[in-house]
């Protein structure tokens, strides 16, 4: 009589965690995987612990050259900048011009971007002076425009010209104010080129059934461009946000000390961050209203993403 054995099944050897290291092939993919990730991670921990830094410094009084250790202050220098009276709340508040100016540039940007989709001669020039703005330094364009709303440049030769007597662009805060929302709305040409890309990515087959079923121009865009481009546009809206509240360079060139048309009045939260933690020397002050300016922006973020769900759609029923 024969008997037969099951037989017995085998089991994978567990090396624990660092079994992989005995394969000389799964070292090297694991190895590599790491090294590929590794700058993204030092970047990351870096950046926590830069903001970790930055909170702890937001509650205490210390000055750059100081060899004394930081001072605990409490939320003193939190209630020193959110005074209605204090220069940070001010700049929150002409952020806010800046913030309301979003929804414009990219109706400009948009509105190039259908004009540079269309199938017409020298479409690629108009394209690339459309983009100059987006690869021309913030420093050349403030000289540019100071040069243009000068007492005897091109835009007030051309107001005489036409019987207009010219306001005083570089030297009234209102008008300073005007001309730097004109360069803003100049400088929204560059976001053409998301637009341009979002107008693009729309199926033709849209169109072709709307041409088919006689619908015009006006229509299409309405019933068809536009919901379609809601996605970029909102898009390009969080970003135009986040960027809006951070204006720096244009402010900084445009209305600080040293470049002869120094306005504080003009002066956004970005520039005024900067006047406390450089300018005045107070970093621990600069570190509150840094970290109040981001509060700012993640709550304007979070409404914009709430928002959408009422006016952005991904489809066409």
């Amino acid at each position: 009589m024969t008997t037969s054995t099951a037989a017995t099944p085998v089991r994978p050897r567990r090396d624990g965690r660092l079994g992989w290291w005995r394969s000389p092939n799964r070292r090297e993919e694991v190895l590599t995987g790491w090294l590929f990730v590794l700058p993204a991670v030092l970047g990351f921990v870096l950046f926590m612990y830069l903001n970790f830094r930055g909170v702890q410094l937001s509650f205490t009084d210390w000055s750059w050259i100081s060899r004394k250790p930081p001072e605990f202050v409490g939320l003193n220098n939190y209630a020193l900048i959110l005074r209605p009276d204090s220069d940070f709340f001010k700049g929150l508040v002409r952020t806010l011009i800046y913030v309301m100016f979003v929804p414009v540039s990219i109706s400009i940007a948009f509105s190039i971007a259908l004009l540079a989709n269309q199938a017409v001669k020298g479409q690629t020039f108009f394209r690339v002076v459309c983009y100059l703005p987006a690869i021309t330094g913030a420093g050349v364009l403030v000289i540019v425009w100071t040069y243009l709303f000068s007492v005897d440049g091109p835009v007030n030769f051309v107001l005489r010209g036409v019987g207009i007597d010219p306001p005083r662009w570089t030297t009234v805060t209102e008008w300073k104010q005007v001309a730097l929302l004109l360069l803003i709305a100049w400088g929204a040409a560059p976001g053409m080129i998301i637009s341009l890309a979002g107008l693009q990515a729309i199926p033709k087959d849209y169109y072709d059934a709307a041409k088919v079923d006689g619908a015009g121009s006006w229509r299409t865009l309405i019933n068809i461009t536009i919901p379609l481009m809601t996605p970029t546009l909102f898009f390009q809206l969080v970003l135009g946000v986040i960027g809006a509240w951070q204006t720096f360079d244009i402010i900084y060139f445009w209305a600080t000390p040293g470049t002869g048309l120094q306005d504080a009045n003009l002066w956004t939260a970005s520039v005024q961050i900067y006047q406390y933690a450089f300018a005045q020397n107070r970093p621990g002050l600069g570190a509150a209203a840094a970290i109040v300016l981001g509060l700012v922006i993640l709550v304007f973020t979070t409404l914009n993403f709430i928002a959408q769900r009422r006016w952005v759609t991904y489809d066409i029923a």
